[in-house]
């Protein structure tokens, strides 16, 4: 199974036509201006788009199993041309057969700490995804008008999403601070040793409730 990675405006026509709605949330809505906060809904995409380093990729149809799978290639194929000093900000997948929320949302969970132990953060994109802003509770930024998973960087700010509802298991929380805790423990930045020492005392709070 080949991957293919690829700027919007170079991928093949009959791509875009079908993914003409997630391409423009992308390309406009992402980088415009929006009252819930200061500046773009994310000040990382124009820049990565203007440099050529937010690709798209598309997986093809086939099982839950399958398209797993392929999602864990793009992982793993993504921190193979990073390593090889290939710059990549973020890859943006599309679905060639019509996934469920409840799909996107299980390949989601699957695959999210292995993401993070690579150093990534796998984002989660569509029309009944709720994680609100981190600026504004009543922000809906990731709702995109067809399911997408988004692999970017780990960043020291994406320790805010570790309490979600969504998480509900304990360890898998306590795994992801710790994922983060090794990826940013040596960070010289004050702001960052503040979120590390906060997610360490996360850890602590999460051991603490299994005993009781």
């Amino acid at each position: 199974m080949s991957i293919e990675l690829r700027t919007h405006d170079r991928l093949d026509e009959q791509v875009r036509i079908r993914f003409q709605p997630t391409i423009r949330y992308v390309t406009d809505f992402l980088t415009a201006s929006h009252p819930s906060r200061k500046g773009s809904v994310c000040p990382f995409v124009r820049p990565a788009l203007d440099t050529g380093t937010c690709l798209f990729s598309v997986v093809r149809r086939g099982s839950f199993w399958h398209i797993l799978a392929a999602v864990e290639k793009v992982l793993i194929e993504v921190k193979r041309l990073q390593n090889s000093s290939c710059e990549i900000e973020a890859v943006v997948l599309l679905f060639n057969s019509e996934i469920s929320h409840s799909v996107l949302d299980r390949i989601h969970r699957r695959l999210m700490l292995k993401s993070m132990e690579m150093g990534f953060m796998l984002g989660m994109c569509g029309p009944r995804v709720d994680t609100p802003s981190l600026h504004n509770q009543n922000f809906f930024p990731f709702r995109a008008p067809q399911n997408i998973i988004v692999i970017r960087d780990l960043i020291p700010l994406d320790v805010h999403f570790f309490p979600s509802s969504r998480i509900r298991r304990r360890s898998l929380r306590r795994q992801m601070y710790s994922a983060y805790i090794k990826k940013f423990q040596h960070h010289e930045d004050p702001t960052v040793e503040v979120l590390v020492r906060d997610a360490k005392a996360a850890v602590e709070k999460i051991k603490a409730r299994r005993l009781w």
